[in-house]
C-alpha cells in the first residue's frame, strides 16, 4: 500500500511539472505576442502621426 502510494505522488508531482512547464511557455510566448503587437500598434500610430505632419 506505501509503495503505491509513492507511485501515485511521484507521477502527480511529475504531471504537475508537465503541467507547470507547459503553463510557462504559453505565458511566456503570449507576453512576447502582445508586447510585440503592442509595438507594432505603437510603430503604425507614429507612422500616421508623421502621415499626417505632426512629427
Amino acid at each position: 500500500m506505501p509503495h503505491s502510494l509513492s507511485v501515485i505522488a511521484t507521477s502527480s508531482v511529475s504531471l504537475f511539472m508537465a503541467i507547470t512547464a507547459i503553463v510557462v511557455i504559453i505565458m511566456d510566448s503570449t507576453i512576447h505576442f502582445s508586447s510585440s503587437y503592442s509595438l507594432y500598434l505603437i510603430k503604425s500610430k507614429l507612422r500616421w502621426w508623421c502621415s499626417n505632419g505632426r512629427c
